[in-house]
């Protein structure tokens, strides 16, 4: 790894080296005060007439720009000031003063609206800009994109497959509930767009069967500060929830740029799980009650600075960190019935309290520079480290009663202990080139990750002292080298990408503890390819992409977690990835109608799986390699104003979803047809109010092993723009009428359950948020290279 790294650092010296370097024309512009122009666009002319290149003056007004064989003269353009023409080229350095443009115009009133969703080539951007209309966090604007699903606040789905979440190009490394917990603690205040890519190219990590979602945030080009600070408050099904804090801000001085946040959530989830579990073959039934109540807290830090040396030159610093704290505090009894009894012959009690830490940091340190000004070569390298870490301390106690009460069984203490290390290192570059009518990249990439698992296990007697009971020690650790080639091209109204990138992995699971090694390696190929023609007043786009689905390093852990009297959660050493072909075909007219096909097959597709052993009663849940999933789609989607004063998106879809794997010997499929509807509706009311009325609904649908059934939820939002437009107030009723339960139901071979589950769906908040500052524009997103390892990590 060292060899390499060194490898590719002596190399790019060699790229400058042999780049070409023709006369440099340098200059600085300013307004007739004597004050910079930040913006001001340099063009170059030759002979002909025709452009030969371009620059823009940086914060400080200045510029730098090559001067191509053939360019004769130059133009200087800004907005609201006169054109300046260079009529020589000759000098080395030149100083241009602008005069400002001085028209008397009427008094007007000039409103630009771009749509909330936008279909472009190879990507759906929802344009959030910083507007609380669109939703009072994150997680209330990505459950209004067509095809995005949240299932039991516990997941993000995007047309029936996982996707990665990414904030300014830097992938968040949490997942499950403290990635949905950290999503609805982000303000939508803050936010610019948020792009939904279903096909990515070449360049990013083939990593995850579904596609990636990047949250860009408002930053600053100008000098000076911007800042947005939010509070919100709410209460859950039973107890306060959903209450957080966060502060963001960007500050731009010379050639420096500076931008951090900080936000802060605490609360009390609740939850409600009643199960009921079918032993045909014992002649019983189980009914377990579950009630959960757990308290959180969670930090998240970003800071950023970008210095840059000249024009053409970047070097920026990226430090990301975050600490969360959950309390899950669980009491569930279990009856155990004869099959048609409703009175149960005895009931197993289980009290569990667990303590939850997870927490990690990372440094992102890159560097881009434009080689060639006029042919537009750009190159950028990026390194991460990475250190991040998990415990958890579960305390569980077991008694068998029966029916009236009376103890059949001593209570039955269990104390289990996990604690895992993950350190992550990864080093990419990256080359552009740009052409007239297309791009051309190419980049590799390396990452090495190590991971500690030690996991102590004790059971026994309470009061008495307990004995070991499964402890283990595992070790993992993972090497990925990558190279990829890209290039868009555009042929008048028609437009192509094509992509291959090549992956080479190499894996060791190594448990100390049972003396077993499972070492893996494997060179795959992914290509990509999408294309798009322009009709005028429509788009059509095709595109197919073949992606890997590498298991998350906790599930490769092959400890024995007990959650309940009679539920066990295990690891499985001996996950294999999973390899998926993607095709999407979508249509868009006029901006406003979209239309989208969409077919995957994943073989050794990673999905929960349940064994049951009739003799123990015990349920262990499992993450496995299922033959393969097949999923179709279609739906449709509208987006824009009706009657003048309704702004509606509303989308209606269908999928066709199903499993196939073997179970106790026998083929099992599992599948399921399903239908979807999402309707949005706001109106803007007199005095800056507005309101919004959102309602989902869907049948039956499939993620795995089991059949979720049909549900709806209702959420009614409003808000005012307060302190003269600079601040919002808000407020969200969620699932108002309670109907976002979910229920879920297993059938195949031993397996036949019935879940029930009730959680914090319906809630209310309040929300109250500022910003200060002015002219907001997005800037350079950074793409870490440590990304997709990261997103694993959990």
């Amino acid at each position: 790894m060292t060899r390499f790294l060194l490898t590719i650092f002596f190399l790019v010296p060699l790229l400058q080296t042999f780049a070409q370097t023709p006369k440099t024309f340098r200059g600085t512009v300013l307004d007739t005060a004597g004050g910079p122009i930040a913006g001001a666009t340099i063009t170059l002319y030759g002979a002909d007439f025709k452009p030969t290149g371009n620059v823009a003056t940086g914060a400080d007004g200045t510029f730098r720009i090559q001067v191509p064989a053939g360019a004769s003269y130059g133009y200087i353009t800004h907005t609201g000031y006169f054109p300046f023409r260079i009529n020589s080229l000759a000098k080395d350095s030149v100083l241009i003063y602008l005069r400002p443009e001085t028209r008397q115009l009427a008094e007007v009133n000039i409103r630009s609206e771009k749509p909330f969703i936008e279909q472009q080539f190879d990507r759906m951007v929802v344009n959030v800009d910083g507007d609380p209309k669109t939703g009072m966090n994150v997680l209330d604007v990505l459950k209004k994109v067509p095809g995005l699903v949240i299932p039991n606040e516990n997941s993000v789905v995007f047309e029936n497959k996982s996707v990665s979440i990414l904030i300014d190009g830097k992938l968040t490394r949490l997942s499950g509930r403290e990635l949905v917990t950290l999503l609805a603690s982000t303000p939508s205040s803050g936010v610019s767009q948020i792009e939904i890519m279903p096909t990515p190219s070449a360049k990013y990590d083939a990593q995850g069967d579904g596609g990636l979602i990047n949250i860009k945030t408002i930053k600053r080009v100008k000098p000076g500060y911007d800042a947005n600070v939010s509070l919100t408050g709410g209460h859950g099904w039973k107890y306060l929830s959903n209450n957080s804090a966060y502060a963001g801000l960007n500050y731009r001085w010379g050639k420096n740029y500076g931008y951090g946040s900080y936000g802060y959530g605490f609360g009390k989830q609740s939850q409600e799980i009643q199960t009921t579990t079918y032993l045909e073959g014992a002649g019983q039934r189980l009914l377990d009650s579950l009630r959960y109540k757990t308290p959180y807290r969670n930090q998240n830090v970003r800071l950023g600075w970008d210095h840059y040396l000249d024009k053409n030159e970047v070097f920026g610093a990226l430090l990301t960190a975050y600490r969360g704290h959950y309390d899950p505090q669980t009491v569930s009894q279990t009856g155990i019935y004869r099959l048609k009894d409703f009175r149960p012959d005895s009931v197993r009690y289980a009290d569990n309290a667990t303590f939850r830490t997870t927490q990690g940091v990372n440094l992102n340190l890159n560097y881009k520079t434009l080689l060639d000004s006029v042919k537009k070569k750009e190159l950028s390298m990026d390194a991460d480290a990475g250190l991040f870490h998990y415990q958890n301390d579960n305390r569980i106690g077991l008694q068998l009663k029966s029916n009236g009460g009376s103890a059949l069984s001593p209570v039955q203490q269990l104390s289990q202990n996990g604690e895992t290390l993950t350190k992550i290192y990864s080093y990419k570059a990256d080359y552009l080139q740009k052409f007239k009518k297309g791009t051309l990249e190419t980049g590799i990439k390396g990452s090495y990750v190590t991971i500690e698992n030690d996991f102590l296990a004790e059971s026994g007697i309470a009061g008495s002292v307990l004995s070991d009971n499964g402890s283990n020690d595992f070790r993992y650790r993972e090497t990925v080298l990558a190279g990829y080639v890209t290039s868009k091209q555009t042929f008048g109204k028609l437009t192509l990408q094509g992509g291959l990138r090549a992956e080479q992995t190499f894996t060791q699971g190594n448990s100390l503890t049972l003396d077993s090694v499972v070492d893996r390696h494997y060179l795959n190929l992914f290509p990509n390819l999408i294309g798009g023609y322009n009709f005028g007043s429509g788009s059509l786009n095709a595109s197919y992409a073949r992606r890997i689905g590498r298991p998350s390093y906790g599930y490769l852990n092959p400890f024995r977690i007990v959650r309940g009297a009679y539920s066990v959660f295990r690891g499985n050493p001996y996950l294999q990835p999973s390899f998926t072909s993607n095709y999407r075909l979508s249509y868009t007219a006029k901006s406003n109608f979209s239309f989208t096909a969409a077919y995957s097959r994943s073989e050794n597709v990673i999905a929960d799986l349940s064994l049951v052993d009739e003799q123990s009663k015990v349920t262990t849940a499992l993450k496995a390699n299922l033959n393969d999933n097949i999923n179709g789609s279609m739906q449709v989607s509208y987006s824009g104003k009706l009657f003048g004063w309704l702004a509606a998106s509303y989308t209606a879809g269908m999928a066709r979803n199903s499993y196939h794997f073997d179970y106790l010997q026998s083929p099992v499929t599992v599948r399921q047809l399903t239908g979807y509807t999402y309707l949005d509706n706001q109106v803007e009311l007199p005095a800056d109010w507005w309101l919004d009325v959102y309602i989902y609904a869907q049948s039956r649908v499939t993620y795995g092993n089991e059949v979720n059934l049909p549900l709806t939820t209702t959420q009614l939002s409003g808000g005012k723009k307060v302190l003269k437009g600079k601040g919002s107030f808000s407020f969200s009723i969620n699932d108002i009428f309670f109907t976002g339960v979910q229920r879920s139901r297993a059938n195949y071979g031993n397996v036949n359950n019935e879940t029930r589950s009730r959680y914090d769906s319906r809630n209310v908040r309040l929300s109250l948020s500022y910003n200060f500052g002015s002219a907001k524009v997005d800037v350079r997103k950074r793409n870490s290279g440590s990304a997709e390892e990261q997103r694993r990590s959990l």
